[in-house]
């Protein structure tokens, strides 16, 4: 397996998606308390170990985290979408060998497509804005990502035929 820093692995995200354990084994299975783990967490397992761990050891979600870059977002949600609940978004460009975080809209993440594929789909969830100024100092500030990422999410989930309520 490729070695992958945890920016570059997390400037892949896109959206962690929570999904249900549940993928391998269709029937049903016994009660669980409220308990996920993010795959940020075993970065080495294979999708089907993640599965099988969360299942075996009586997980109800996973947060799904560092979606390949490669892949569009229509083709994740077709895999995993049943299952999402909750969604991070957040966007970057390359910077060097690693990538930055920038505000949303002046990336390369799609996240207008991710938007579009959730809202198609009828995704009732959040879309939580994921923001790491904590550990990337050097991006801006909240004052203006926030109410960035406000105004140019309400644009896209408009476009995707979202209503506030």
């Amino acid at each position: 397996m490729t070695t992958v820093s945890r920016r570059s692995f997390l400037a892949t995200l896109g959206a962690g998606l929570a999904t249900a354990p549940g993928l391998l084994r269709a029937e049903s299975r016994s009660a669980r308390y409220p308990i996920a783990f993010s795959t940020l967490g075993c970065p080495a397992w294979s999708w089907k170990t993640i599965l099988q761990n969360a299942d075996k050891y009586g997980y109800a979600a996973i947060e799904l985290r560092g979606v390949a870059a490669k892949e569009q977002p229509a083709d994740t949600f077709a895999k995993i979408g049943k299952w999402t609940r909750h969604t991070h978004l957040k966007d970057s460009k390359p910077a060097g060998a690693e990538r930055r975080y920038v505000l949303l809209g002046a990336g390369e993440v799609p996240v207008k497509e991710q938007v579009r594929v959730l809202a198609a789909a009828g995704y009732k969830g959040l879309y939580c804005f994921e923001w790491e100024k904590k550990w990337h100092p050097e991006i801006e500030e909240p004052e203006v990502a926030f109410p960035h990422y406000a105004k140019t999410m309400a644009e896209y989930l408009s476009a995707a035929g979202v209503k506030a309520s």
